[in-house]
């Protein structure tokens, strides 16, 4: 199978590369992780987290104390952002995604379990589509998903452009939560949803092929994500390393510098929202505080705060996808 790019276009001018893709079917594999690995897993988010909430608590008491300061209440403002590498986006949102694989996490702590999903999907695709033969694959990100009330992956063209096999494993019981089944999206514009997956149990596809899950109605909704593609394992979030479609060459782009992209947006958007902002800073590590005060403070001069630094224009590390599919991929999930 030859697989292309992923374009939200219209199921009619969908092109024959991207057929095939979302003309694959999906692989459910039972038990794919036991009830010990599920709980790895749940531990590991559950350190992410209590270190997040540690140094968020440290922070708003050192923003309390600076209270009379100039800056002290705007500084809180940006505290609706996670400040950790392995987590991204607001703290309250309705689905929140941690990157396991951000500074090798998973791989040092959880190596056995991390070998061996790498494994299963590779035997799932020898069986199936042949994406991986011959390929030098990596991992391209492992997201531990969590949702709660109203959170879902709502585009139904959404996939996970670029990489080549995605494997979503349930983490929760069927009674933990409602709503929140996983569908896809038919090339004849019918959906086929997957209501009777177990905990545990992994669903394998072509990560091009057109997926998302429906609103979660309540409890909480986890679930444990991996894609491969043919490139180098970034060690960062899922916006790492940039390449070129031509020569397949690989660009890194400046994981803690979002001004770039933030110009992209603005230039192309007639309406940009302060959620678009956060979660374009959301995917960095060490996003620049201070330039989300001024973008919140003063939306409207955007291109006087950021275009001074970047001399003009937008700079080399934001040429790459983001034009493509950032309504796609800001944040991925299944």
């Amino acid at each position: 199978m030859s697989v292309g790019r992923c374009r939200p276009d219209a199921v009619d001018t969908v092109g024959v590369e991207q057929a095939e893709a979302v003309r694959s079917r999906v692989l459910r594999l039972p038990q794919v992780l036991t009830d010990d690995e599920v709980l790895s897993l749940d531990k590991m988010y559950a350190a992410i987290r209590a270190e997040e909430q540690a140094s968020h608590d440290a922070a708003v008491t050192a923003d309390a104390a600076a209270e009379g300061a100039a800056d002290g209440g705007d500084r809180a403002q940006t505290r609706q952002l996670f400040q950790h590498p392995n987590l991204t986006g607001r703290r309250d949102s309705a689905h929140i995604t941690g990157y396991l694989h951000c500074g090798g996490r998973m791989a040092r702590d959880l190596p056995e379990l991390l070998a061996k999903t790498m494994s299963v999907m590779r035997e799932a695709d020898a069986d199936s589509w042949g994406l991986l033969e011959g390929v030098d694959d990596q991992v391209r990100v492992l997201e531990y998903h969590e949702y709660t009330r109203g959170g879902a992956v709502a585009n139904p063209k959404h996939c996970d452009s670029g990489s080549l096999v995605t494997m979503s494993v349930l983490l929760s019981d069927a009674a933990d939560f409602t709503g929140g089944c996983f569908t896809t999206l038919e090339l004849d514009g019918s959906v086929t949803k997957f209501s009777d997956v177990k905990r545990g149990d992994g669903l394998v596809f072509v990560s091009e092929k057109w997926h998302s899950v429906q609103p979660v109605l309540s409890g909480v909704r986890r679930s444990f994500v991996t894609e491969l593609w043919a490139y180098t394992s970034w060690p960062w979030g899922r916006r790492g390393p940039t390449v070129d479609a031509a020569t397949g060459a690989i660009a890194m782009r400046r994981v803690d510098t979002p001004r770039a992209e933030l110009i992209e947006l603005y230039t192309s958007a007639a309406d940009v929202s302060e959620q678009d902002i956060d979660e374009i800073l959301g995917q960095y590590v060490g996003c620049e505080r201070e330039l989300l005060v001024e973008l919140k403070a003063a939306p409207g001069a955007i291109h006087e705060l950021l275009l001074p630094e970047s001399g003009g224009s937008s700079s080399d590390d934001s040429s790459d996808e983001s034009s493509d599919d950032s309504s796609d991929e800001s944040i991925s999930g299944e």
